[in-house]
């Protein structure tokens, strides 16, 4: 018998293991096929295709098998998937070693099943929609990495139960605490102070998870951590000097907190570091603790109050391929040998107040992508071997104090995208640059001379021409209009340009902008200009242009700007007939030219856009995008103030200076959403039309230099919003109303009308007789009136008339834009949107 059964062991333990081996495969079989029932949907038909049982399983999508066809991991991350994880028939997978369904919308309850899949070493369930709470892993004693973030899971009780992790990402658990103060419980979020038992952890992630609070000092004790990230948070207090404890450390990210005060002493003793990310918090001092961080990577410090000089040190760092400090205090001269060493990708230090030259290294290994050095205070040229970079695809300087002849051959880089030099005192010729990649060129306000070369047009990628400010003559290249299809703005406003506008904008136009303000152009206005469908923004004004009202552009459905102003155009405005013409135009001005006739009451009953507003969703946003933002120039009291950011809730209609007769119609009252009216110097005769009471967000109202007559409306008084009113120089009569924003207004508000009576004017209700006054000739500006523009106008526009107040502001724009605002509008995107807490918005960083 026992020679029988040693003859036949070897044959009986192979038949055995086979069979064992297909009764395994044949349960794996059967799990996954029920996992595919539990989450397939019609958006992943197609990830299921494989999972058949004519398949073997190894060759299923997402699956890894041992040779013996048992499976050890299911990779099914941000595959769309949704449903309810089947945690029971996974958990059957006997040598079932990583489990990723993390990134999809899976949801319901995560089943005590899971804590059977006892071979786990890597579970991701994170980024999904799970219902409950992490259940107890403490039986999967060999699961070393662990992330559950962002699916409502608590870090606590992963804490209490996984003290083997190595990389832990995670929920936090809430915390209702009682507010005597406010009387209210509080739904609190703290950093976990048991993290710190983990001490074997060499990766954590809690960004985006909620958390407020301070950084514990018992985040010292995981001195085996490579990796922290606590960024998205709303962390607050100093960084704990205990950080420095973490010698292996080689990521720390804790952008976009609240986190205060200088770097620890200590820090600079983390020289594992490679990536460092601490932007958008309020840290200040200097960054002298970083000197001895040779192993930097990435240092990215932007959006903080971080003074002092760019430490010298930061020049030998012969790995540092990505800095950003932008949006800080910094001052002095940048290393000279900043770029020698290192193959540096991206340099952004803008928006500081750094001196001195440009440092003339940073492209020397030609690996430079993205330069950006705006808003400084850097002097001198642009260094001659920057026409090395060969690499660079986005150069921005302007803002500064740089000046000379830009070198030759820096326009020749070969994959440059966007060159901003504009704000400088460049000067000579334009050169255009030889790039087919170019996107972006703007060299507004300096010093350049000469004409635009008829070579520009071969910029077959150009999006963006800004030229705008300088010295320019010449003809506009005709080829231009050619190459509107790609061409989304065209700025060229002052300069000295002259002739005809180009006719060639053919159909296909994608002009979005087209500025060609305070030039010398004539001739008639091109019809072509209707086949660019997409003009939101255009701005003709201040040119020598002869012709009638162009009707033909009222079939642009996204004008919202238009601006004829000081030309030649006469006649009566008349319309083509279209059923709505101008329906999104928020900003009109005709002003300053010689039309006559009725004023336009077709285009009242149309303008959609500046009728209905809703207050509630008037929200502050500007017109253009990240690189380019439009602007124009507005009269306010005599004053031309050039709003160089146009907030979308901006509405004006200024006819001014025309020979506009007849009457103010009624239906002018319909135009709720107005905010800038200005009719003066017209022939415009009867009475103030009393419905003017509808426009509810008028702020300023000109109707000075006319021939009205009647008294004044005392509905009017129910505009509280009114901060400027001019009603001088008409034939008004009878008491002037008060209340409201009329007990503001001056004696120059209606000076020359003698029929007036009551304050602000000497004259009293009732008397015969008043003593004259000064009424200075219609045909000369409103001098006595803008003499009136002062301080005490300006703070009832920020007090009582938000866009006027907002204008006026922008006047401090004209030598250069404040601090606070460019970390607004004056940045690039970097990641996603997020959070920025010094200011209580959402923003984007950079890319």
């Amino acid at each position: 018998m026992s020679q029988v059964s040693n003859s036949v062991t070897p044959l009986h333990f192979l038949l055995l293991s086979l069979a064992a081996a297909a009764a395994a495969s044949d349960d794996d079989l059967r799990t996954l096929l029920a996992i595919k029932t539990a989450l397939q949907n019609p958006t992943t038909n197609a990830l299921f295709t494989s999972w058949t049982p004519a398949n073997p399983i190894s060759n299923f999508t997402g699956i890894t098998c041992n040779p013996d066809d048992s499976v050890i991991s299911i990779e099914l991350s941000n595959r769309q998937l949704t449903g309810t994880v089947p945690f029971d028939s996974i958990c059957r997978l006997k040598s079932l070693e990583r489990l990723s369904l993390g990134g999809n919308s899976l949801n319901g309850a995560v089943s005590g099943e899971l804590s059977k899949c006892v071979n786990l070493v890597y579970l991701d369930l994170g980024n999904n929609f799970f219902s409950s709470s992490v259940p107890d892993l403490s039986p999967l004693f060999r699961l070393r990495y662990l992330y559950l973030n962002n699916s409502g899971f608590s870090v606590e009780r992963v804490c209490h139960s996984c003290c083997q992790i190595l990389a832990l990402a995670c929920d936090l658990a809430p915390v209702w605490t009682c507010s005597k103060r406010m009387k209210a419980w509080l739904l609190t979020i703290y950093f976990p102070g048991r993290v710190g038992e983990l001490s074997q952890l060499n990766w954590l992630y809690l960004s985006d998870s909620n958390i407020t609070g301070a950084i514990p000092e018992g985040i010292g004790n995981l001195t085996e951590l490579v990796n922290l990230e606590v960024s998205d948070c709303f962390l607050s207090g100093e960084i704990p000097a205990e950080i420095s404890n973490l010698k292996k450390l080689w990521q720390l990210e804790m952008y976009n907190n609240s986190l205060v005060g200088k770097f620890p002493r200590g820090f600079g003793n983390l020289t594992c570091l490679e990536n460092f990310d601490a932007s958008m918090n309020y840290l200040h001092g200097d960054l002298s603790e970083l000197r001895s961080l040779t192993n930097l990577v990435s240092l990215q410090l932007f959006i903080n109050k971080f003074s002092g000089e760019v430490p010298a040190e930061f020049g030998e760092f012969k790995k540092l391929v990505n800095l950003s400090l932008y949006s800080n205090e910094l001052t002095g001269v940048l290393p000279l040998k900043l770029g020698s060493w290192a193959e540096f990708d991206y340099i952004d230090v803008s928006d500081n107040f750094l001196t001195g030259p440009i440092p003339p290294e940073m492209c020397n290994r030609g690996t430079m992508k993205q330069l950006l050095m705006l808003q400084n205070r850097f002097t001198g040229g642009i260094p001659a071997s920057y026409g090395d970079c060969t690499s660079l695809t986005r150069f921005r300087v302007s803002n500064n104090s740089l000046s000379g002849v830009v070198p030759r051959g820096f326009w020749g880089l070969p994959n440059v995208r966007l060159i901003d030099i504009a704000f400088n005192q460049f000067e000579g010729p334009l050169l255009v640059p030889s790039s087919s990649s170019l996107i972006h060129l703007q060299i507004s306000h300096s010093k350049l001379t000469g004409e635009i070369p008829s070579s520009i047009c071969n910029s077959s990628a150009l999006v963006y021409l800004v030229l705008s400010n300088n010295n320019l003559n010449g003809v506009i290249p005709h080829c231009l209009g050619n190459v509107s299809n790609v061409l989304k703005v065209l700025d060229l406003r002052r300069n000295g340009f002259h002739g005809a506008i180009p006719t060639t904008f053919a159909n296909g136009c994608q002009l979005r902008s087209l500025n060609l303000n305070g030039n010398h152009l004539q001739g008639p206005m091109p019809r072509s200009l209707a086949n660019c469908k997409s003009m939101k923004v255009l701005d003709l004004g201040n040119n020598n242009i002869n012709s009638a009202f162009p009707h033909w552009l009222e079939s642009l459905p996204d004008l919202q700007l238009l601006v004829l102003k000081s030309n030649k155009f006469h006649g009566p405005i008349g319309t083509s007939g279209t059923k709505t013409p101008f329906p999104k135009l928020r900003i009109l001005d005709l002003s300053h030219n010689n039309f006559t006739g009725l004023l336009p009451e077709t285009y009242f009953l149309n303008f959609k856009a500046l009728m209905n507003v809703d207050k509630s969703k008037s929200l502050l946003q500007y017109m253009g995008d990240s690189i380019y933002q439009d602007s124009v120039e507005l009269v306010l009291k005599g004053c031309v103030i050039e709003v160089q950011y146009i907030l979308t809730i901006f509405t004006t209609i200024d006819l001014s200076h025309n020979n506009f007769g007849g009457e103010i119609p009624n239906d002018i009252g319909k135009l709720q959403g107005l905010r800038l009216l200005n009719l003066s110097h017209n022939s415009l005769s009867s009475h103030l039309p009393s419905l003017l009471r509808n426009i509810t967000m008028l702020e300023s109202l000109d109707l000075s230099s006319n021939q009205l007559n009647g008294e004044i409306p005392g509905e009017l008084t129910s505009l509280t919003f009114l901060a400027v009113l001019n009603l001088s120089k008409n034939h008004l009569v009878g008491p002037i109303p008060r209340g409201n924003q009329f007990d503001t207004f001056q004696n120059d508000s209606y000076i020359g009308n003698s029929g007036l009576c009551g304050l602000p004017l000497s004259k009293k209700s009732g008397d015969s007789e008043a003593p004259p006054q000064p009424i200075s000739p219609d045909d000369e500006d409103d001098d006595d009136f803008a003499s009136g523009f002062t301080w005490r106008i300006v703070l009832m526009g920020y007090g009582c008339g938000l866009v006027i107040g907002v204008s006026m502001g922008f006047v401090m724009f004209l030598t250069g834009r404040p601090r606070w605002f460019t970390k607004i509008v004056g940045g690039e995107p970097r990641r996603k949107v997020v959070r920025v807490s010094q200011i209580g918005w959402r923003r984007s960083h950079r890319s």
